[in-house]
């Protein structure tokens, strides 16, 4: 018998049961493996090869694919809220509550990531590549715009979760329009702009080191297996 964490749950099956699901996860979201209850499931699970098919090392350009990743679950449940919340019949009980909580979770998740990008990538960045200091001095401003609305949001997600008045639903969607308005150009940039940069400035065993000390090891089996189940969203392509 094998332990299998999926996002919330936790399954106590059969060895050929737990390779059975793994082998569907893995084929289903096309990479070689799901690995969702060790700490290894934030690196991308396809092999980096370079032009010639040759295995990258931990000293080649860093691979930052999962960046887009990461942007990509937070707006694709942003904007799958916000329909929840203007589309009739309108959530009630446990599925408004399950709503509002999820969106306090996800602003969590934002500031964290945030987190590390302010005192882990970026100072990196800037040692490596001073020219980049512009760009990464314009991401941090933008990231202090962001923190207000995300905060907002936060709070409007914690009235709607605790109410059944309809005026809550009406200030969380108006307070979602609001963060996308500053946060969505901003996801943008870092991936357009911001990334390639990162991927000529550190090496791909920096880019894992950062990733390890802000995204990783802090973190519980418990929460890496839930946000890897959320990154991993079968109804979204991740463009991988």
């Amino acid at each position: 018998m094998r332990r299998l964490v999926l996002g919330h749950h936790l399954y106590d099956e059969a060895d050929s049961v737990v390779d059975g699901l793994l082998a569907v996860a893995s084929s289903e979201f096309q990479w070689n493996r799901l690995i969702m209850n060790i700490f290894l499931f934030y690196d991308l699970l396809v092999p980096a090869v370079d032009g010639e098919g040759e295995m990258t090392t931990e000293t080649g350009p860093a691979d930052t694919r999962m960046m887009g990743i990461v942007h990509g679950a937070l707006r694709r449940d942003l904007l799958r809220t916000r329909d929840a919340l203007t589309s009739e019949p309108y959530p009630q009980g446990r599925q408004r509550r399950a709503l509002g909580e999820h969106v306090v979770w996800m602003m969590e998740f934002l500031h964290a990531h945030h987190t590390s990008e302010d005192e882990g990538l970026w100072p990196l960045v800037r040692r490596r590549n001073p020219a980049a200091g512009a760009l990464l001095d314009s991401l941090e401003a933008e990231h202090r715009r962001i923190s207000p609305a995300a905060a907002a949001l936060t709070s409007a997600g914690q009235r709607y979760a605790a109410t059944t008045a309809d005026e809550p639903r009406a200030e969380l969607a108006d307070a979602l329009d609001a963060l996308a308005d500053v946060l969505f150009p901003h996801l943008d940039r870092e991936v357009e702009e911001a990334m390639p940069v990162v991927s000529v400035s550190i090496t791909r065993g920096e880019w894992h080191a950062v990733e390890q000390k802000y995204n990783i090891k802090p973190k519980s089996l418990a929460q890496l297996g839930m946000e890897g189940h959320w990154l991993l969203d079968p109804s979204f392509a991740h463009g991988v």
